[in-house]
C-alpha cells in the first residue's frame, strides 16, 4: 500500500517533472530590442561584418569605441527599407542595426551571431578605412 514514506518522493518528483517541462519551451526572441547599431567598418571572407558603434566606447578612459564581429546565423536575414538583401550587396560604410541570439564573447572586438541585420543606411563601400582584415592580435587581458 501507499504509506506516508512513498508519497513525499512522488510529489517531489510530480513537481520535478512539471518544472522540467515548463522550462523546455521555445526561446521567444524579442525583436523589439535592437542589440547593436552602428557603422559596418569590415567583412571578412566568412560574410562575418564588424560593427563599430561610434557613440557607445568602452573601458575606463572611454577611448575605445564599442565593437564587435558578427557571424550569420543559420536563418539569419538582411533587410534594407523592408526589402531583403544577399550578403553580397552589404557593403562597408553601411549603418546597421543588430538582433543578436544574447551570447557575446567579451574579447576585443567582441563576437556574436546575428539572426537579424537592417541596414538603415547603404553605402558605396568605400567606408572610413579601407583594406582587409587579416589577423586580430590580442592583448594579454583577463589572463589570455
Amino acid at each position: 500500500m501507499w504509506t506516508k514514506r512513498y508519497w513525499s518522493p512522488m510529489v517531489l518528483c510530480t513537481i520535478l517533472i512539471g518544472v522540467l517541462i515548463t522550462s523546455c519551451g521555445d526561446r521567444k526572441v524579442v525583436e523589439e530590442q535592437v542589440e547593436v547599431s552602428g557603422k559596418i567598418t569590415a567583412i571578412n571572407e566568412k560574410g562575418s561584418f564588424l560593427v563599430v558603434s561610434p557613440d557607445k566606447f568602452i573601458g575606463q578612459d572611454m577611448k575605445m569605441p564599442d565593437a564587435a564581429w558578427y557571424s550569420m546565423a543559420d536563418h539569419a536575414r538582411i533587410e534594407f527599407k523592408g526589402k531583403k538583401l544577399q550578403l553580397n550587396e552589404v557593403q562597408i560604410g553601411s549603418t546597421v542595426k543588430v538582433w543578436t541570439d544574447g551570447m557575446m564573447l567579451t574579447s576585443y572586438p567582441g563576437q556574436a551571431t546575428g539572426f537579424r541585420f537592417e541596414i538603415i543606411a547603404l553605402d558605396n563601400g568605400a567606408g572610413d578605412a579601407s583594406g582587409k582584415v587579416t589577423a586580430l592580435v590580442t592583448t594579454g587581458e583577463c589572463g589570455t
